[in-house]
């Protein structure tokens, strides 16, 4: 098995060295010696080599053939192999450097992806609250109580047990400076927007929430 991937990693480094273009029978050939390498390991039972036979098919999906989900598939199957030899760990070895970068960079990606996806959506669903947004930003030019009763009244949590303390929803009724952060700490808890199910109740209310939230974690900010 060690030497189906001896094989295969010199004729990757020539794939990817010497040819001024990619050579698709190369690459197939390379794909081949890492199979055979994993196929060699599972007839002795060589979880490791395995590993790196797997890691290797990745990287060459990755970088050579750039077939993501296919490398993502190696990949993954490697480093769970890898995983199965706790309590040993291969942190310093290549094959499973290789593999946690790429895996960690396909990660990024795929968050980067979404965030832009739904920053355009976010965007569309701001456009339709013009009023809803005038209404936060004017009632944020008051005092913390003021804004929180005005946000309780006017976007109430969509969970039925998360209400403002009693007291504080009384117009004129103050609270001392530690009790009031305690508050706006819970109020973050009720509007954080990790917490909206859209599915339920609708990415307008998350955008309502991420709004709200986020004015409630600067008020909180500064009575550190």
């Amino acid at each position: 098995a060690m030497q189906a991937i001896s094989i295969g990693d010199d004729l990757y480094e020539k794939l990817i060295k010497d040819e001024e273009s990619l050579n698709m029978d190369m690459a197939y050939e390379v794909i081949d010696w890492f199979k055979q390498a994993v196929i060699r390991t599972r007839e002795v039972t060589e979880v490791e080599i395995e590993a790196v036979a797997l890691s290797r098919l990745g990287r060459l999906y990755d970088q050579v053939l750039k077939i993501k989900y296919k490398a993502k598939e190696y990949l993954m199957r490697s480093m769970q192999l890898a995983h199965s030899m706790h309590p040993r760990t291969f942190n310093s070895e290549g094959w499973f450097k290789d593999c946690a970068e790429i895996l960690e960079r396909y990660q990024k990606e795929t968050v980067a992806a979404e965030e832009e996806k739904w920053n355009k959506e976010r965007e569309e669903i701001v456009k339709g609250l013009e009023k809803e947004m005038k209404g936060i930003e004017k009632a944020d030019e008051k005092d913390s109580q003021e804004f929180l009763r005005y946000v309780y009244r006017v976007f109430p949590p969509k969970n039925k047990e998360h209400k403002l303390e009693g007291g504080l929803k009384k117009k004129g009724f103050h609270v001392e400076h530690d009790k009031l952060k305690k508050i706006l700490q819970k109020a973050v808890v009720h509007y954080h927007p990790d917490k909206v199910d859209t599915e339920k109740h609708g990415k307008v209310w998350k955008v309502l929430s991420e709004e709200i939230t986020k004015r409630l974690t600067r008020r909180y900010e500064r009575m550190k």
